[in-house]
């Protein structure tokens, strides 16, 4: 992390050799880990415990969960949270974690290179994922074309159905689970979308997610 000097960290990984490279990468970028846990609640308590700004998560014993990665962005001091995902995981498992409040998602495959750069990025204030784990997928509708008159509108336009899309697929639901929960064709679903994605100025799920956090579209 650029300018990472004064910055703490907790690991956790269920690993102790894992543990220790990822310590030894953010001991290079200044960041010192003052926790290591191979459960991600213990590692959240740690968190607390010692005001680490930083909570880096790889392959905890008791697994990914996003409830416990959104309970450690609301706490009064929140860390920053970096998720190292496993290669091939379910894109909603991604998105779960997405929605959750991680601000880096990268492969756990990454090299030292890109982790720094991806630390460098979130202390900027930025939301990183890794391209590997897109959110988008084979049924990720097209870029819409230029809005109609009808849609040159805000989030606070959106309709009750498209709220309701927009639910499920900050779940992390396809266009076809989407489909299916709402007893509408996929070309119906893919038609909201492209309504989400014009009202809230974005291009992508990764866009739509991140701008109805900003607008707290996301409960």
């Amino acid at each position: 992390m650029q300018g990472g000097a004064g910055v703490t960290a907790v690991v956790v990984d269920r690993w102790p050799l894992v543990r220790l490279g990822l310590s030894g990468v953010l001991a290079k970028d200044g960041i010192a880990v003052v926790g290591e846990a191979a459960k991600l609640s213990e590692g959240l308590l740690l968190v607390r415990l010692r005001s680490a700004g930083l909570l880096l998560i790889g392959s905890p014993l008791d697994g990914l969960s996003p409830s416990v990665v959104r309970s450690a962005r609301h706490d009064a001091h929140p860390p920053k949270v970096l998720v190292l995902v496993a290669p091939g995981a379910p894109a909603g498992q991604v998105t779960g974690l997405f929605a959750a409040g991680a601000d880096a998602l990268l492969v756990a495959s990454v090299g030292p290179e890109e982790l720094a750069d991806a630390l460098a990025r979130i202390a900027r204030g930025q939301r990183v994922v890794g391209p590997e784990l897109g959110l988008g997928g084979p049924d990720e509708p097209e870029a819409p074309e230029p809005p109609e008159p009808a849609f040159e509108s805000d989030a606070g336009t959106l309709t009750a159905k498209e709220l309701e899309v927009l639910g499920l697929l900050c779940q992390g639901h396809s266009n076809k689970q989407i489909a299916r929960a709402l007893y509408v064709s996929d070309a119906t679903v893919k038609t909201h979308l492209q309504h989400i994605y014009v009202k809230l100025d974005v291009q992508s799920r990764f866009g739509a997610l991140t701008r109805a956090g900003e607008l707290g579209l996301l409960r």
